[in-house]
């Protein structure tokens, strides 16, 4: 049962506007919090007077609300009425219900006209099973013979396995290889480039490839942190370019 509005704000149904209003007013400092503190019954009384004010206040919402009050009291003085309002509600909800379901059918069948009228629920579930399992019967295979667990039977009868193998560098070609390397990085490191300056006084630093030279590690260090990088300055800053004493050569036992 909705609440009276009208009883709530104190004002009689033919009531204008401005007295509605001055109603509210009334009432909302009666029962406002800051005037009731502590009391529950006063907060939600409040409530109700500014959901009344806010419905009476509109006149589309007002004129609405008299319309549903008069209906309410012709139901309660008929009650035949009331129960065929229910009647035709609940007639009403069903015949939407069966719009919506006929509709969501008939675009079911317009996109997939296979279907039966009425598609049962599970079609769904064993239409993604059946697309998962057909999926691992085709990327399963690949995946173990990727792996190397299954093997190509075809590939394996009829294209041989070569035996290839690279010959080895002697130790002359592997010191060409390598002075050539370290020329090559020299030449960048000279042309200005920076990474090839780091790379070059690392290798100096540490004698990778070259021979240990750290005074001039340091003065390429110190170039390659002239142009900004990072890792140099703190290389400049952290390293000891002492230059370390050279290794004593063992004396060959005598034959």
């Amino acid at each position: 049962m909705r609440p009276d509005y009208y009883q709530i704000l104190d004002v009689e149904p033919t009531a204008r506007p401005a007295e509605i209003k001055q109603a509210y007013y009334r009432q909302a400092r009666r029962f406002h919090p800051d005037c009731n503190d502590g009391d529950p019954v006063a907060e939600e009384r409040f409530k109700l007077v500014a959901e009344a004010y806010r419905t009476l206040g509109n006149e589309a919402r007002r004129r609405d609300y008299d319309e549903r009050m008069e209906r309410m009291r012709r139901y309660a003085d008929a009650p035949e009425l009331a129960s065929m309002q229910r009647r035709v509600r609940v007639s009403a909800r069903h015949g939407r219900a069966r719009r919506a379901g006929e509709e969501r059918h008939a675009s079911a069948r317009r996109y997939r006209p296979f279907l039966p009228r009425r598609v049962p629920r599970t079609m769904g579930v064993w239409t993604m099973v059946a697309i998962y399992a057909m999926a691992a019967t085709m990327l399963v295979p690949q995946m173990l013979r990727g792996c190397g667990v299954l093997a190509d039977r075809n590939r394996r009868l009829l294209v041989p396995e070569k035996d290839e193998q690279k010959p080895e560098r002697s130790e002359a070609e592997k010191r060409a290889s390598l002075e050539a390397s370290n020329a090559r990085l020299r030449s960048m490191a000279e042309a200005g480039e920076e990474r090839a300056q780091l790379r070059l006084a690392i290798a100096l630093y540490h004698g990778l490839g070259m021979p240990v030279n750290r005074p001039e590690a340091k003065e390429w260090f110190s170039r390659a942190a002239a142009q900004g990088n990072s890792m140099a300055a703190k290389c400049l800053q952290s390293l000891n370019f002492e230059q370390p004493a050279p290794a004593a050569i063992p004396p060959t036992p005598a034959e």
